[in-house]
């Protein structure tokens, strides 16, 4: 298995991300790769500000991007580098596209929030944690059914947050971020870690890894 790691260079030294971000991040994506399944981390940049409805991302920056059909993209990965995405007050330049293998794990790390929703009500895990998990699992099936059109043979799947996970509580939705293990079939694992959990996954939440630092070593 395998995921994209993308770096950015900021064209003004600092640029600033609004809370809405991530939204013109997925229609880059969309645009790029034809799909409609796929997920990305948020993005990390090396240095960070904090602002009252957003970021300062400083030099430059990072995130992780996957989809089941990445082994049948590598033609539109090669036309990445150099490509920019318009942000509401600027522009982040592609500098760097790398293909790294995608390691399954037992124990791992949320790289952007997981939410669950039935019946356009968000799960809260402190209170449900049980029924959090369920809708993921049932979510994971229905993706797995639309994209390979049949059941995963094997349809097991746990997941549970290891301690208390954080909460992000923002324009009514509600998240949650921190390290997890996961046990269940490889059908419905590796398609975790392909194609996110949860929903609203190709808007950037629910993508999951078993590594969590971003800076930590050059590649």
């Amino acid at each position: 298995m395998f995921r994209l790691r993308l770096e950015f260079q900021f064209r003004e030294r600092a640029v600033y991300f609004d809370k809405n971000y991530k939204e013109n991040i997925s229609n880059f994506f969309r645009k790029a790769f034809k799909c409609d399944y796929f997920v990305f981390s948020d993005l990390i940049p090396i240095r960070k500000k904090v602002a009252d409805d957003g970021f300062w991302g400083i030099n430059k920056g990072a995130l992780y991007f996957n989809t089941p059909f990445i082994k049948d993209k590598f033609y539109e990965t090669t036309k990445l580098p150099e490509e920019s995405i318009m942000l509401k007050y600027g522009q982040i330049k592609i500098n760097k596209v790398i293909l790294l293998n995608s390691v399954v794990s037992v124990n791992g790390y949320v790289l952007s929030p997981i939410m669950a929703t039935k019946d356009d009500k968000y799960i809260e895990y402190e209170k449900e944690p049980e029924f959090f998990n369920y809708i993921l699992r049932e979510k994971l099936i229905k993706k797995y059914q639309k994209i390979y059109g049949n059941m995963p043979e094997d349809d097991r799947f746990i997941f549970f947050f290891r301690g208390t996970p954080e909460k992000i509580i923002s324009d009514g939705f509600v998240a949650y971020r921190g390290p997890y293990q996961i046990y269940g079939s490889d059908e419905l694992i590796n398609l975790a870690y392909n194609g996110g959990l949860g929903d609203y996954n190709e808007l950037g939440y629910g993508m999951i890894s078993n590594d969590l630092y971003f800076w930590k070593k050059n590649i």
